[in-house]
């Protein structure tokens, strides 16, 4: 008895969903992989092809999605951690490991799905924290990918053959253009390329497509794989724009090549993609899934034969913004991990060099420039942000790598107080620097402002000499002037008095409020200076000791 066509909708509905699901839970667990960890994975394959093209194809078959590993290696350029010329042959390979997906159809694998889904899933919940979580929630999320393809399977035919969707399909004009938008669409909205073949495959075997549409759904893809990077990733900047228009470009010279070559053997009769498909063993989902991996294939060929130019076309296009340079560390990386004092060492210089940008953001609210700023204030703290969480994760993997002792555990320590105590220096020297460019400088408000950036940028440069000189007279001197934080905001608020009365409220709220963020700046370079003469290592003296791998 023929199913109701609201049951057969229902059983694909589930299924698509079941496959969605499977894969986003896929992506999901893939983020959870610890940062630090795979990120120096990643770095050290990018160094090597062989080793490239292994990760690109793991990471593609893994998330289905291309894009997705686009941003993945997006990140980590703007980090420093990889460059875009190391980066581009791992974009290309994982656009191959989509083909996986598409082999594994034609393959009786839904006993093997729910085995996995079942197991699995009984695993998750009666040992909640066992060891192999990680490992069976992805397991988990891949039996759902499989049963969804096994219920859209076996449920599409069925639809084809009702006399609905017969009557319908029969009303609709059978065009390959069609089928082109069809895929070109659908790979937009889906963001899987994979998936939209996956869909296109199983609606031609269901006789709805027929074998040249489901290859035109493919060709498709490359198309739609080009718009939805093209369109999704418009507020990437720099770097990371230049990794996501690489890979709308290959994808878009890979669907357009084997649209080209189509249509030249159809209407030319010239033996060309169709032909060599066809001298291959199996029935016609194995013959598209063949010329599948034959234009992810023509990605590989685009980009090796233009991975010597590529990257200066990409920085033509999108040229890496000032905040993207600032972002990246200048002296600590991965590999600096490996070696306790030369780790500890580059991270100090690392601090030194963010407690040298903070003069630069006032630059912007004196009245009178007496330099350049380097960048917007805005610029320059989230630069600094970012660097501070590199720094963090940093110490933090010095720390376990280290060899356990009283005096490594002490060192690291004090490294993290110091980029505590700048850390806390820097949030308020910004919040000070919006606070004045909130308000234009007028009569006695614009006075009382100079006198407070004056002193804030003498302060500033007296801890960034300490740092840098390390010696023990500068250490003291700054000690002493920060000895009394009280005692350095009165007499800012003596001056601050004088000035009152050509004040009106708002004014003298924001000047209070300053004062306050000033006051903590003076009590974080105390605890920074107490820090340094405590014995603790000194960042002057590391600076001044020759240091190997700096870059």
């Amino acid at each position: 008895m023929q199913p109701a066509i609201p049951e057969i909708i229902a059983w694909i509905l589930a299924g698509l969903g079941l496959y969605f699901m499977g894969m986003g839970a896929i992506r999901a667990n893939l983020q959870r992989i610890p940062g630090r960890r795979f990120r120096e994975f990643i770095g050290r394959a990018t160094n090597t092809p062989v080793l490239a093209a292994m990760l690109g194809f793991l990471m593609g078959v893994i998330t289905q999605t291309s894009i997705g590993v686009s941003t993945i290696l997006a990140g980590l350029i703007s980090r420093g951690i990889t460059t875009i010329p190391r980066a581009l042959p791992v974009v290309a390979w994982s656009n191959f490991g989509l083909v996986a997906l598409l082999y594994l159809l034609n393959q009786p694998l839904h006993v093997f799905g729910l085995y996995i889904l079942g197991l699995s899933a009984l695993y998750l919940q009666f040992f909640l924290r066992g060891q192999l979580r990680g490992l069976c929630e992805s397991l988990f999320a891949l039996g759902l990918v499989l049963l969804g393809i096994r219920l859209m399977k076996e449920w599409c035919p069925q639809l084809a053959s009702s006399p609905e969707a017969t009557f319908f399909f029969d009303s609709v004009p059978h065009s390959n253009l069609l089928a082109f938008v069809f895929g070109v669409m659908a790979r937009t909205v889906i963001q899987s390329t994979s998936t939209v073949v996956v869909l296109g495959l199983i609606l031609t075997a269901s006789g709805l497509f027929t074998y040249d549409q489901a290859l035109m759904v493919m060709f498709g893809t490359g198309l739609g794989t080009a718009a939805a990077v093209y369109f999704l990733t418009t507020h990437f900047l720099g770097v990371m724009r230049q990794i996501t228009l690489f890979e709308a470009i290959i994808n878009f010279f890979a669907g357009t090549t084997m649209l080209v070559l189509f249509y030249l053997e159809k209407d030319f009769h010239v033996p060309l993609i169709k032909s060599l498909a066809s001298h291959m063993p199996g029935d016609s989902p194995n013959h598209v899934c063949s010329l599948f991996f034959m234009q992810q294939t023509l990605c590989l060929v685009l980009t090796y034969g233009t991975l010597r130019w590529m990257p200066s076309w990409l920085e033509m296009i999108s040229p890496t913004t000032k905040e993207q340079d600032l972002s990246r560390p200048r002296y600590i990386s991965d590999e600096a991990t490996q070696d306790f004092e030369t780790g500890l060492a580059l991270a100090e210089r690392e601090l030194t060099g963010l407690m040298q940008r903070l003069p630069g953001y006032l630059q912007t609210i004196r009245t009178e420039e007496k330099e350049p700023a380097l960048a917007e204030p805005a610029v320059l703290h989230n630069a600094s942000l970012a660097i501070m969480t590199e720094m963090e994760s940093f110490l933090t993997a010095l720390s376990d790598r280290a060899h356990k002792s009283h005096s490594t555990s002490v060192s690291v320590l004090n490294a993290q107080r110091r980029l505590s105590l700048v850390s806390e220096i820097e949030d308020c020297v910004w919040q000070i620097v919006q606070a004045f460019r909130g308000v234009p400088p007028k009569g006695g408000f614009q006075s009382v402002e100079s006198n407070i950036v004056e002193a804030l940028d003498a302060l500033l440069r007296t801890g960034i000499e300490t740092l840098i000189s390390g010696s023990k007279d500068d250490i003291e001197m700054l000690g002493l002037i920060t000895a009394a934080p009280g005692d350095v905001v009165d007499r800012l608020r003596r001056n601050y008095l004088r000035e009152e009365e050509g004040l009106d409220h708002a004014e003298r709220i924001l000047i209070l409020s300053v004062l306050s963020q000033y006051e903590r700046i003076v009590w974080a370079l105390q605890q920074l200076s107490r820090s340094l003469q405590a014995g603790l290592i000194s960042p002057g003296k590391m600076a001044a000791r020759p240091v190997a791998g700096i870059r």
